[in-house]
């Protein structure tokens, strides 16, 4: 093989395993999550997923809580403070209700 190909094979392992690294980060290092139960349901999953989406925003901007959006209604949270204090600003929304998982 020439080195042009050895190159993209060693980038595209490169590439595999740092998503492999953020999947794993994701799903065992963070492990404080709430879920948003919507009612009613909105329209559309994308509605959904934006208003989880301005949820996130809104903590971050407003009270410096860092969070990720891991599904169109579920927050986690790296640190169990940061989740309880979310889902106690959040359970003022008229569009959903906080549950702590």
């Amino acid at each position: 093989m020439n080195t042009h190909v050895l190159h993209a094979i060693q980038q595209l392992a490169i590439y595999a395993i740092c998503e492999l690294a953020v999947t794993l980060y994701a799903h065992f290092i963070i492990m404080y999550t709430l879920k948003l139960i919507y009612s009613p349901e909105p329209r559309t999953q994308t509605l959904k997923e934006s208003v989880t989406y301005c949820a996130t925003i809104d903590l971050y901007v407003d009270h410096g809580i860092e969070s990720f959006q891991t599904s169109a209604s579920e927050i986690a949270f790296e640190h169990d403070r940061d989740r309880t204090l979310a889902c106690l600003l959040l359970s003022a929304s008229t569009s959903f209700t906080p549950v702590i998982l």
